[in-house]
């Protein structure tokens, strides 16, 4: 096996291996079990580590990769709004009484709002950045 094949074969599993990641990360939010995001993680990463192995361009291939974490940071604030809806639901459902349920809510709307934020600004700006990168690799 020559070092160009090794090297396709590597970007291929590390392209796979952020996208499995992030992937997993999703579900994380919406499934907060950790034995759920480890299986949701192997499955992905065996998933897309086949599916690049198939196309045998490896440009076509991180063209793919790329377009798939830029949809997939695109898509975080989402996942972040899904889990502070859990989140808050959990919250107020555990509250004893009015004042509990009005404490919890104000406390999730506030803590909910900090993570929509940075999943916001954390998914807008990677998902610019590996749109950009992937549209250069076309």
């Amino acid at each position: 096996m020559n070092e160009t094949k090794k090297a396709s074969y590597f970007r291929i599993f590390i392209g796979s291996l952020v996208i499995a990641y992030l992937f997993s990360v999703h579900v994380g939010f919406i499934i907060p079990d950790s034995v759920a995001n480890i299986v949701v993680f192997v499955v992905a990463l065996i998933l897309f580590v086949y599916l690049a192995m198939k196309d045998p361009l490896l440009r076509r291939v991180k063209h793919l990769q790329y377009k798939t974490l830029s949809v997939l940071s695109f898509l975080l604030p989402v996942s972040a709004v899904i889990f502070s809806v859990v989140f808050t639901d959990k919250a107020i459902g555990q509250a004893g009484s009015d004042a509990e349920q009005a404490g919890a809510a104000i406390g999730s709307a506030l803590g909910s709002g900090i993570v929509i934020f940075i999943a916001f600004v954390v998914g807008l700006s990677l998902g610019i950045v590996f749109y950009l990168i992937g549209r250069r690799n076309k």
